[in-house]
């Protein structure tokens, strides 16, 4: 399978955990983050192969901001990214995530 690069990009809008995205198949979970999250802890999570990893991405009392976390974590059965606002639900705070989907050592990328 050859490399293919993928951005999924939405908001949570609920304190509930919601699918940011889903895919069987292999590849490299490369970045996750959140944009225009202001007063509030964004919750991600994230489930590969057979692990789980839980994040907070904080912003400040009046303080809008952007948060990331560069990971390049390698999976070869499914990725499962969940997202939710911690506190209040959020219409305008955007998540974020990007991987490769394949051979992540291809010259294409």
């Amino acid at each position: 399978m050859s490399a293919l690069p993928v951005i999924k990009s939405q908001p949570a809008d609920s304190t509930c955990w919601k699918t940011l995205t889903e895919v069987e198949g292999y590849g490299r979970l490369k970045s996750v983050g959140v944009a225009h999250s202001y007063n509030d802890i964004s919750m991600v999570r994230i489930h590969y192969d057979d692990r789980t990893i839980t994040s907070k991405l904080a912003n400040g009392y009046d303080v809008g901001g952007d948060n990331g976390l560069n990971l390049d974590i390698p999976f070869t059965d499914y990725l499962h990214i969940e997202i939710r606002d911690r506190n209040h639900d959020r219409p305008h705070t955007r998540f974020w995530a990007s991987y490769i989907l394949g051979d992540t050592e291809s010259d294409e990328l």
